[in-house]
């Protein structure tokens, strides 16, 4: 992530590319990172267009540092036009241009008939493992629950570093799972 960090917040960087002066390997790189995230590709014989890419990247990483992170590391993929969405949540709607891996376990969770849409997921054994550690954090949950512990103190609790460091979106939603 720091090189990432660099490579984005770097006057150099940015002035190599703008005067179409990048090296083969920092241009190679733009144009990963950028099929990654962007999820399209940069035109091969346009002189403008790392440039411009360059530019794109860096005011999204900028602006959402996190969601970069997510789309760049995200471990799925969909083909273009596949749309998956669930009824009563437009939030989670999902396609090729948004899909996180947070995005899509949230839909194989709530849908594992959806599975057939992915053109690249990881191994079973690395899904059954999230949901098994999933199930371990609801039954804490209910174990805390059960012993009069508010949702705001769970909510605490699982923020912490040593506890996983759960989003609050995810920790919302096993607080639900575990009050059923």
């Amino acid at each position: 992530m720091e090189e990432i960090k660099y490579f984005f917040n770097n006057k150099e960087m940015f002035e190599k590319f703008r005067l179409l002066q990048a090296t083969t390997e920092e241009k190679k790189k733009l144009r990963i990172v950028y099929a990654k995230v962007m999820r399209k590709n940069i035109r091969e014989n346009c002189i403008n267009c790392l440039h411009d890419a360059y530019v794109e990247l860096s005011l999204f990483y900028k602006q959402d540092s996190k969601k970069f992170e997510a789309l760049q590391n995200c471990d799925y993929e969909l083909p273009n036009g596949v749309v998956l969405q669930i009824f009563g949540e437009p939030n989670k709607m999902m396609s090729a241009q948004n899909i996180t891996n947070e995005l899509a376990e949230y839909h194989l969770k709530k849908n594992p008939n959806c599975e057939k849409y992915f053109t690249k997921m990881p191994e079973k054994a690395e899904v059954k493992e999230r949901a098994e550690q999933e199930k371990e954090v609801v039954d804490k949950m209910k174990a805390m629950l059960a012993e009069g512990i508010s949702q705001n103190k769970i909510r605490e609790h699982f923020r912490l570093p040593e506890n996983g460091e759960l989003k609050h979106e995810l920790i919302t939603e096993l607080i639900k799972e575990a009050n059923l």
